[in-house]
């Protein structure tokens, strides 16, 4: 593989351009060629280096959204990335909702260091079980040694810990003022688990019992599962 620049294949300028949602799902995965392409793209992408940080969190989910929520619509999407209290807009331009606009905030249900560990163990060797217990020495700074363990998992391990990431998500949201025109879309992982209808009842069912009390300032919760195919919609 060559090396590349990241600054050759994102910018803000670019990150932030409005889109259909059909412009923008193109254009993700345009970019995901070309950090597939290369080494260092590869790197920038599986660490969320730089800008790649915004677009694996924010402008990918926001392409999945656009897959899922959004296609046929007539409206434009347009990712954020400065620091106000949103990560999206969605503007809406018929004559059913003309210049309605909404906000997206997006969180991820992830345990950030321990993932951030297990990509650099990826890097590092070609290849990581993303279910292994993650233990390291050292920081990133004086160097870090990753050990990832490739024993079986229990599966319910995977749907508790699932579930419990999603509770802390929402948490971190918690009595932080956004309003009714901003929805939140939890991110998280459905890939492994939550694939079933039995299991998203048991999703749904969390998400009711442990997260809808939590009274979170927002006009709707939207879980989105990374493999583009889970969408659950609720009301605040």
């Amino acid at each position: 593989m060559n090396t590349v620049s990241p600054d050759t294949i994102l910018s803000v300028e670019e990150c932030e351009k409005e889109r259909t949602p059909q412009e923008l799902i193109d254009w993700v995965e345009e970019k995901n060629k070309l950090f597939a392409q290369t080494k260092e793209g590869h790197k920038f992408a599986l660490l969320h280096e730089g800008l790649a940080k915004k677009f694996y969190e924010e402008i990918y989910p926001l392409s999945l959204l656009g897959r899922c929520l959004y296609k046929g619509h007539s409206c434009v999407l347009k990712p954020n990335l400065g620091n106000d209290s949103f990560d999206a807009l969605v503007s809406y331009r018929g004559e059913k909702n003309p210049h309605e606009i909404q906000k997206i905030e997006f969180t991820q249900a992830v345990d950030g260091y321990d993932e951030y560990l297990r990509m650099v163990y990826h890097v590092e060797h070609g290849h990581v079980n993303l279910l292994g217990r993650v233990t390291h020495k050292g920081t990133k700074k004086t160097g870090l040694h990753i050990e990832v363990e490739n024993e079986m998992v229990e599966y319910t391990e995977v749907v508790t810990k699932g579930l419990r990431l999603i509770g802390e998500a929402a948490q971190r949201k918690k009595e932080k003022p956004y309003g009714r025109d901003t929805m939140l879309v939890i991110v998280f992982d459905d890939n492994i688990a939550f694939r079933t209808d039995q299991e998203r009842a048991k999703l749904e069912a969390y998400v009711q019992a442990e997260v809808l009390p939590m009274k979170l300032d927002f006009g709707k919760l939207y879980l989105l599962g990374l493999s583009g195919n889970t969408l659950l919609e609720f009301s605040l």
